[in-house]
């Protein structure tokens, strides 16, 4: 015959339960919480105080004594190229991104994703990170710029980078706008889910490499400094000359309904095509030479803060099946099939 429990060996029963459900109760807010904080909104700013940004201008050095000329497009001191010319790197980016985003580092610096975005024409990185990429203001009055790509109004501040390192190829004097802003680089960096962005490359800079092919299918970018880009014919879908507007970032032509209009190529916009006032959600026919898109999806281009550009912009989600090549050389853009498909 069993007995009758009483209250204290009940209580004692309850306790483990309770306990367990306490547990289960703290990882389950702490999961809600960490999955809150992934899918919230935009960072807020966090810009430097008057002290710091003297401290840190007054540590800025005329550029003729780096050997750097600014106004001089020919100082060939600017993104100097050494050690190997050329690099083979893997988007660091994530999976479900088709950003390309890389590695790069510096001799004191560990490695920070950098964002190549060829509708920006300017090149930045976080202001945090000045120290560890051993930035040197041009001149305690450095130029001050506002990035003209997106919509933004924080400052930035023209400096120089002594070195940076793409896997084992050196860039010397590097020109970056130091951004005021400690946490983020956001929106330079264009999507403040990739917290891993640090630092942007803009097609000032890309004008440095004899050709970037980026190969958006299997996540890989090559930088070349010496070679002239080989066309591979097989491969080859199309190439178009590189079109040139009064914002200086990349652009192309392409031809909508049999009418031909210029397109930035944006390779830090996560949309297939974005435009300011777009008449439709779709478009049926689209195409690049003999590169053709049908059923393109076509996003408010304020949605991603770039609704004050000319012309629409052609983003990574209508790339990401593609082969890509910046031919500097040549002033051409190549598309191709990306190997393996």
């Amino acid at each position: 015959m069993l007995s009758a429990t009483n209250d204290e060996e009940i209580a004692d029963m309850k306790s483990p339960i309770n306990t367990k459900i306490l547990i289960i109760s703290i990882i389950s807010g702490l999961i809600l919480t960490l999955t809150g904080c992934a899918t919230k909104g935009p960072p807020k700013p966090h810009p430097m105080d008057g002290h710091t940004l003297q401290i840190f201008l007054s540590k800025g050095k005329d550029p003729l004594l780096l050997g750097v000329q600014l106004d001089d497009n020919s100082n060939r001191n600017i993104c100097r190229i050494h050690a190997s010319k050329n690099a083979f790197m893997h988007f660091s980016s994530s999976r479900k991104s088709a950003l390309p985003v890389i590695k790069v580092s510096a001799r004191v610096a560990k490695k920070n994703g950098m964002l190549l975005d060829t509708s920006s024409r300017k090149s930045w990185v976080l202001f945090s990170l000045a120290d560890n990429y051993a930035l040197v203001p041009a001149g305690q009055s450095p130029p001050r710029y506002v990035a003209k790509h997106v919509n933004c109004d924080t400052p930035s501040f023209l400096c120089i980078a002594p070195d940076l390192e793409f896997n084992k190829m050196h860039m010397a004097n590097a020109l970056l706008y130091s951004y005021s802003d400690y946490k983020s680089l956001w929106p330079v960096s264009r999507d403040y889910t990739q917290g891993n962005i640090k630092l942007v490359m803009g097609y000032g800079m890309m004008k440095t490499f004899n050709f970037i092919k980026i190969d958006f299918k299997n996540r890989t970018v090559i930088f070349s400094a010496s070679d002239t880009y080989s066309v591979n014919e097989d491969a080859l879908i199309t190439s178009t000359p590189i079109m040139w507007t009064e914002e200086g970032s990349l652009a192309i032509e392409a031809t909508i309904s049999g009418t031909k209009e210029l397109f930035f190529i944006d390779t830090g916009g996560q949309f297939e095509i974005a435009g300011s006032s777009p008449k439709s959600k779709t478009l049926h026919h689209f195409n690049i030479g003999e590169l053709v898109f049908r059923n393109v999806k076509i996003s408010p281009a304020k949605k991603f803060l770039i609704e004050q550009r000319t012309h629409p912009s052609i983003g990574t989600e209508l790339l990401k099946d593609l082969v890509m090549v910046i031919d500097v050389d040549r002033q051409m853009i190549h598309f191709e099939i990306p190997p393996g498909k």
